[in-house]
């Protein structure tokens, strides 16, 4: 579970970054927040946002009704974590070659939310793993 609590995080605290450049930064005479691309990219990163709280919700309440499976625990680190990485990216994109530096949180969290996807088990490996339940429940 820290690794989906940490792209929960990540994307938590990119959302605040992004959201308050979007409406400081401005280009050709408006503020970013303007742009269409800039709010479906905010929209669609604040729904999984929502997404991954209750994903993680409902598995932390799963564990302590002691009903969880592994399955559940797949599901929070594939999605979080997965959701982590964009957001950082996303980030990185909106903030330009500012985002980069390691003046700025944006580079560590991307860093460390790429390393994520790699360690503690692969998303490859719990997919099958996750697709073999499904396949199971959906006979």
């Amino acid at each position: 579970m820290h690794q989906a609590t940490h792209g929960l995080g990540v994307t938590q605290r990119c959302l605040e970054m992004i959201g308050k450049y979007a409406q400081e930064r401005v280009t050709f005479g408006e503020p970013l927040a303007k742009r269409q691309a800039v709010q479906f990219t905010v929209a669609d990163l604040y729904t999984k946002y929502q997404v991954g709280q209750l994903l993680t919700h409902r598995t932390a309440w799963k564990v302590d009704k002691g009903i969880a499976s592994r399955h559940d625990a797949y599901m929070c680190k594939i999605f979080c974590t997965e959701l982590g990485y964009e957001a950082a990216d996303r980030c990185i994109q909106f903030h330009g070659a500012m985002g980069l530096t390691t003046e700025m949180p944006i580079e560590a969290m991307w860093r460390r939310s790429r390393s994520y996807l790699i360690t503690g088990g692969p998303a490859e490996i719990m997919r099958a793993t996750l697709a073999r339940e499904v396949f199971k429940i959906y006979h």
